[in-house]
C-alpha cells in the first residue's frame, strides 16, 4: 500500500492508522486483529533481483504496531 505525503512533512497519525488498518485487513495476519505494519518512504524501496514483478524489500523502515479495527475499516470502506 502506498499513501503519497507532502515532501518535508510527516503523515498525520490518523491517515498511519488508517493505512495500518487496510494492510492488517487484507493480509494474513487478519485472524489475529493486530500486527506490525512496516513503512518506509519510496526512496528506499528496492527491488529484488529476479523476484516477482512488483516484489520489493524496505530498507529504512520503521515499524508501527495496529489492532485492527472494526469501525475504522467501515468508514474506510462506505469513503470508496
Amino acid at each position: 500500500m502506498f499513501v503519497k505525503s507532502v515532501p518535508g512533512e510527516s503523515l498525520p497519525l490518523d491517515t498511519m492508522l488508517d493505512a495500518g488498518n487496510l494492510a492488517l485487513f487484507y493480509s494474513n495476519g487478519k485472524s489475529s486483529g493486530q500486527g506490525d505494519v512496516y513503512y518506509t518512504q519510496v526512496q528506499y524501496l528496492r527491488r529484488v533481483m529476479g523476484g516477482k514483478r512488483g516484489l520489493v524489500i524496505p530498507t529504512r523502515e520503521k515499524t508501527l504496531f495496529a489492532r485492527l479495527e472494526r469501525e475504522r475499516i467501515g468508514i474506510l470502506k462506505a469513503m470508496s
